[in-house]
């Protein structure tokens, strides 16, 4: 999890439990004992990570409290159990990285929230549209990976470009490296990509491939880019990079979330950006951020327990 540090910016705050050690170790101990060994070992780890870090307590239940107030109290009560929930979860989608990752989890352990959204995303995929995808840290985004790897009958895997930051680009390439997987994803560090880069993913969108991007985060470099606004009630921060990067090209834009269900499947939760010619630019990227939020809020009250922002999102404190 989350190391215990008092500095509010995520990208200042070490991952430990997505090292890339970590996710090799991981990777091997799934295939040597299965899926449900490696879920014994999250739950004790993700036990004692609770145990000892009060910070990790602290932003849980934070975070837990703002979702029951702006829910009216409908969803999960902010309480020292359900904090705990939420890092077992995450603890959880880590394990789920290697199942991923080994090519065992197929496309049939997806299924879509709207049938008319998954259609819409299909076509685009069919017709080499180009799609940009804007996630959110809810649920576990690697999961679409297997419907990429394990395309539905009569489609070609298109290539994934993920956009993380510098230090998560060098754990998840070591990773991938090491466990030799078919190259069908490359990963970008957000805070060096700059205009050339921004020109060459439009290229490689025209070519009918994909780019993920988290919208809920802050930029590290181009602190600029950051802009307050208004999310659950509460004021945060996040990058309009990542909208505007997303404006630029003409790709169909969806806000996504894959969200875990009792049976072991990934309900996603997909939602299609409609542009409007009326807009300008900046004014269609600030749309695009409200729109944006309405799916986040809608999200996170659907799957609180799956709401991974382990430092103080929402400045509370």
């Amino acid at each position: 999890m989350m190391t215990a540090q008092t500095n509010k910016e995520w990208y200042r705050i070490k991952e430990k439990s997505a090292g890339k050690t970590r996710l090799i170790l991981s990777w091997y101990l799934y295939k040597i004992f299965g899926k449900n060994a490696l879920y014994t070992i999250a739950f004790f780890v993700s036990f004692f990570t609770f145990v000892f870090s009060g910070e990790l307590r602290k932003y849980s239940k934070n975070n837990l409290r703002v979702i029951y107030d702006f829910s009216n109290k409908k969803t999960p009560k902010p309480d020292i159990l359900n904090s705990y929930k939420t890092v077992l979860n995450y603890a959880l989608s880590l394990a789920d990285k290697a199942v991923i990752s080994s090519g065992n989890f197929k496309s049939k352990n997806l299924y879509f929230e709207d049938i008319k959204e998954k259609e819409k995303l299909l076509e685009d995929i069919k017709n080499k549209k180009g799609i940009f995808l804007i996630c959110c840290h809810i649920g576990n985004i690697d999961v679409l990976r297997s419907f990429v790897t394990d395309p539905p009958e009569g489609f070609k895997s298109p290539f994934v470009n993920v956009f993380m930051s510098i230090e998560q680009c060098k754990i998840f390439n070591t990773f991938l490296d090491t466990i030799n997987k078919k190259a069908d994803i490359k990963i970008f560090p957000v805070e060096e990509t700059g205009i050339e880069d921004a020109i060459m993913i439009a290229d490689k969108l025209e070519n009918g491939e994909i780019a993920v991007i988290a919208g809920d985060r802050i930029s590290g470099k181009t602190i600029k880019a950051n802009i307050k606004t208004k999310l659950m009630n509460k004021e945060v921060k996040i990058s309009s990079g990542a909208f505007r990067f997303a404006q630029m090209t003409s790709a169909s834009i969806y806000f996504v979330a894959p969200v875990k269900m009792k049976d072991g499947r990934y309900k996603i939760y997909l939602k299609r950006f409609i542009r409007l010619e009326s807009l300008n630019k900046k004014e269609e990227v600030n749309f695009m951020i409200d729109e944006y939020k309405k799916f986040f809020e809608k999200t996170a009250q659907i799957a609180p327990l799956q709401f991974y922002h382990f430092y103080d999102f929402f400045n509370l404190l």
